[in-house]
Parts: structure tokens; C-alpha cells; sequence
């Protein structure tokens, strides 16, 4: 193996594409100058010749990661041990593929198979970089290659695991877990972490995917008369930007940003809108993701307000009505039935989502050019054992059990209780959240390393902190700025011509004899069955444009 004190072309190629498709470099330390590639004999300097790749063991031996002579089929043998799992299973997950030999042995058995590595040692990684392309397979959305110690990236690992249906099977090696064992042992809780999260995907693609499907098209006339959010990037860039969860601190938040109301642009997810509204503070623009029934209540019955509307495109029908010519859509994948849209030439922006609507207000603040950009109400945790803040749609349920005789603590300790509970300790202080909760918080960690803005949690609670976030209070970011200029929102419509190919797709829709098979393999797979699904289908598109 050559050396890897230089950048090579394989491995310079498949850094670029590694970060594209992933937005994270498992080599980014030979750049940074972090530290050397300590995997690699040639970085040694002891003057011993070059040799195959070898790591420095505990106690100061070095040993060779793979049979110098037959590496591959030490990886063949080494898969042997789980050949039928790996057979059948759509993904597997390697800590310590050291040169990458595995990958090959990998390929050999299932051309199709998605890979998650996990290297302890990151100059592994650029060893494996080194010895071949593996262009193909990352840009694919096959390979993600993480590099320890740190393991940047981890959060959205479960991305590269695609649909499975149970735990993939895992293969770590042996020299390296060893040699690395602090790092090993995180690198298996971060597969733990993505599978999970590759699990409920899966579970959530079964549960939505038919509602988003419906409710997109559902939406189609929307689509042809409201705006794509695209038109709002950069509207407000370098203006502060305050972002509310309805998190159990917002009531409070709302209260200290009463007096700087004025000195920013105030952005709410939909579970926050009604509480902002009752306290007279009206947010510029609301932000809704979830396309199930239930999410409607939050943007249905408002006082009147001119706030304006920020929706994926599949949220219900019924919680765009009281936005109408005040609605931005976006969407949030490329699922069905956007590449139908697509073929009419219907394009919509796209928004991050990772499972929680302050994450894609998060990226819709970012979008529109906020700096900085303040989060409140985004405690991520049941602050005073509370579920949410006082004001929400659920106010409403919870006060109809209090008047049947349920103590409003006991409601709150039964909502907390549905969910596997998490205990984290920060400043000396045990806080309670949930598992859900702590993914939204390193989604939006994630987020906020990538953004180019300031970003301040003025919550003042929970378990939002880590490292892109600072901690800081309302008064502190606005007591010395001065009132925002109000202006016009520009608004980016369908062209014409995309708006007559997308009722022409319409009609052809309903001339056809039966629906796409994507669609039809969507309502088979929902979960639970649900057999009036294709007569909904047929339905809706009845109904397009009437």
C-alpha cells in the first residue's frame, strides 16, 4: 500500500465526493492539521521500510491491520462469520475496515448492499481513501465512512442504512477495537443510534408515506397558485431572526421578548403560533411540516393576523386556507409524489426536516439570511414536568380531562410517560427528556455547525447546548438594536407553461386506467391497512382542479 502522507487521486477524489453526498469528510484531519496518520508505517518517521497498513497497539507494538499477503481473503473469511445475515440484509455496518478490504469482500456477495463504516482510527480512512475509488458507491448513497475519534457526521448516519426492516448486521475488527477501544466502544453506540433511527424511518415511511402522498396532491392546486419559498432566501440577511418551539419555557420567552419584538423577524413552529397569538405577539411567518390531521388544529380557527404561512407541501388542506396568498411551500424530500410533479416541470425548494418542525424553521431562518439567529421555547425537555408550553391546541384536551376530574400534573406525568424516559446532566443539574427529544437537540447541533450565522439559544432551560450554539439571553442580543424595516414579501409562482404540463398531467391522470405503480405500492404497504386508500386516490384526483 502506498503511504498516505500525500494527498493521492483516489483519495483526494473520494474526499470531494464523500462530502458532497454526505457533507462530511472522514479525512478532514489531514487538512486541519489535527494530527498524523498515525495508522500508516510511512508517517512513523522510525525509518523501518514501508509496509502494509499497521496500527500502534496499547503497550507500543505496531501490528499489521490485514494478512499482508491475502487480504482479501481475510475479509471473505471474516464475513464468513455472518455470511447468511449479510446475505440477506439490504445494509451492513464495519467498525474498523482499516484499508477497506471488507468493502470488496462486501460487493463481492451483494452488488447492492449499503455500507456503513465506522473507522476508530481516522487515518484508516485515509488509508481505504487511498487504495481505491469508491466514487460509485458514495455517490450512490451505498458507502458513508465516518472517521473517530469524533465521528462527525454521526447524527445522520442512519441515512445511509436505507429501508430496513431490522438491525443489519455489524462486524468489528478485532486489532482495531483493541488498539482503539474508547473510540470502538462509541462507534458502537453511534450504530446502535443509526440503526434505530433507520428503524423508525422505515416505521414513519409506512405510517406517512400514503398521507404525504394524498395530501401533496391533495394540495396540487396550491402548488399552482401559492409561492415556492425560494422567493424568501436571503430576504432578511444579516437581520436577527427569533425561532419559537413550544417548548415549556416559550411562555416565559415570550414575556422577555416583548420589549425587542419589533428588532427582529419572529419565526414560530405551528405548535408555538397559538400561544404567540394569545400573548400579542403575531410571528412574521409559522413554519408547518407534518402532514397528519392532528397538526392542523394548530394552524385552524386563528384570531385574524397577517402572518404568513411556511408549509411542506403535504401538511392537510384545511391548514392553508386561512393563508391563502400568504402561503410559501417547500418540500422536504423527493418523495412520491414529486417526481410526477417533477415531470411537469413543478419545482419546489426544500427545507431539512430530521423528524422535528424547529429544525426546519431552524433552516428556513438560516435561508432567509438571520443573523443571528435565536432559538426560544426550545427547551427539548419537560422543563417543570411539563410536556409543552400553557397555550397550544392541547389546552383544549387537557382542560376537558380536568373537568372530568384528572389533576393537570397527573396529565402531564401520563404524556411524559409515553415516551422511553432520558435523565441528562448539565451544569450540575439533572434534566428530563426523552430519546426524541435528544435527536431533535443533535439535528439541531448538526445544523447549526453547518451555519454560516450566529446562533443563540435564549431559551434558558433544557438540554439544547453543545458545541455551534452559544447560551445567551434575549435582552443581552437586542437591548442595543433597533426596529426592523417591514417590507414586502416577493412571492415565486408557477410559470405558465408549468402550471398548463401540470393540469395536463392532471388529465391524463384520470384517462389512465390505473395509477402509477409507485403510488399504488405506497397505499399497499401503509401502515395499519387502510383499504379505502386507492379509493382516496382516485378521489383526490377526480377532484384536481375542478
Amino acid at each position: 500500500m502506498s503511504g498516505v502522507a500525500e494527498i493521492t487521486g483516489n483519495l483526494q477524489a473520494n474526499r470531494d465526493a464523500h462530502h458532497a453526498r454526505w457533507g462530511v469528510d472522514p479525512c478532514a484531519w489531514m487538512t486541519a492539521g489535527r494530527r498524523p496518520a498515525v495508522g500508516a508505517p510511512t508517517a512513523r518517521g522510525d525509518g523501518r521500510p514501508e509496509t502494509p497498513l499497521e496500527i500502534l497497539a496499547p503497550g507500543g507494538a505496531w501490528y499489521a491491520v490485514h494478512d499482508p499477503h491475502r487480504p482479501l481473503d481475510e475479509a471473505r473469511a471474516w464475513l464468513a462469520g455472518v455470511v447468511d445475515a449479510a446475505r440477506r440484509a439490504s445494509a451492513v455496518c464495519v467498525i474498523g475496515a482499516g484499508a477497506g478490504w471488507v468493502i470488496d469482500a462486501l460487493e463481492e456477495q451483494r452488488g447492492d448492499v449499503r455500507m456503513l463504516v465506522l473507522e476508530p482510527d481516522s487515518a484508516c480512512c485515509a488509508a481505504m481513501f487511498d487504495r481505491r475509488d469508491y466514487r460509485h458507491l458514495i455517490e450512490a448513497g451505498r458507502l458513508m465512512v465516518l472517521g473517530g475519534p469524533a465521528f462527525d457526521g454521526a447524527a445522520h448516519a442512519w441515512r445511509v442504512l436505507g429501508r430496513i426492516a431490522a438491525e443489519p448486521p455489524r462486524l468489528i475488527h478485532p486489532l482495531i477495537a483493541v488498539a482503539r477501544r474508547e473510540a470502538t466502544v462509541t462507534a458502537a453506540r453511534i450504530v446502535q443510534k443509526a440503526t434505530a433511527g433507520a428503524l423508525a424511518n422505515e416505521r414513519a415511511r409506512r405510517q406517512f408515506a400514503a398521507p404525504y402522498l394524498l395530501n401533496t396532491l391533495r394540495n396540487v392546486p396550491a402548488l399552482a397558485r401559492e409561492s415556492d419559498v425560494g422567493a424568501l432566501v436571503d430576504l432578511y440577511r444579516g437581520a436577527p431572526v427569533v425561532i419559537a418551539g413550544a417548548g415549556p419555557s416559550l411562555n416565559r420567552n415570550l414575556e422577555e421578548l416583548r420589549p425587542y419584538r419589533d428588532r427582529a423577524i419572529f419565526i414560530t413552529a405551528d405548535t408555538a403560533l397559538k400561544p404567540s397569538l394569545a400573548a400579542g405577539l403575531v410571528p412574521d411567518f409559522v413554519v408547518a411540516v407534518d402532514p397528519g390531521g392532528p397538526n392542523a388544529r394548530h394552524l385552524t380557527h386563528l384570531p385574524p393576523c397577517d402572518t404568513a404561512l411556511v408549509a411542506e407541501a403535504s401538511v392537510q388542506s384545511e391548514s392553508l386556507d386561512a393563508f391563502v396568498g400568504r402561503t410559501f411551500l417547500f418540500r422536504v424530500a423527493a418523495h412520491q409524489p414529486w417526481p410526477w410533479l417533477a415531470s411537469a416541470g413543478v419545482e419546489m425548494t426544500m427545507l431539512r426536516a430530521w423528524g422535528s418542525v424547529v429544525v426546519t424553521a431552524f433552516d428556513f431562518g438560516i435561508a432567509i439570511g438571520g443573523d443571528p439567529v435565536v432559538l426560544i421555547g426550545a427547551d427539548l425537555a419537560y422543563t417543570g414536568g411539563q410536556p409543552y408550553c400553557r397555550g397550544t391546541v392541547y389546552e383544549e384536551d387537557w382542560a376537558l380531562r380536568v373537568a372530568h376530574g384528572e389533576s393537570l400534573d397527573d396529565i402531564w406525568r401520563g404524556d411524559v410517560a409515553r415516551h422511553p424516559a432520558v435523565v441528562e446532566t448539565h451544569d450540575g443539574q439533572a434534566i428530563a427528556t426523552a430519546s426524541h427529544l435528544t435527536q431533535f437537540r443533535d439535528a439541531l447541533l448538526h445544523a447549526a455547525r453547518s451555519a454560516s450565522a450566529r446562533v443563540v439559544n435564549a431559551t434558558g432551560a433544557g438540554i439544547l447546548r453543545g458545541e455551534g450554539i452559544e447560551q445567551g439571553t434575549l435582552r443581552r442580543i437586542f437591548e442595543e438594536r433597533s426596529s426592523l424595516p417591514r417590507r414586502p414579501l416577493p412571492r415565486r409562482e408557477l410559470e405558465p407553461s408549468v402550471a398548463a404540463a401540470l393540469r395536463q398531467g392532471v388529465r391524463d391522470l384520470r384517462s389512465s386506467a390505473s395509477m402509477p405503480d409507485e403510488w399504488t405500492s405506497i397505499l399497499r404497504e401503509h401502515e395499519p391497512p387502510d383499504p379505502s386508500l386507492p379509493a382516496q386516490l382516485s378521489a383526490i384526483v377526480a377532484r384536481l382542479f375542478e
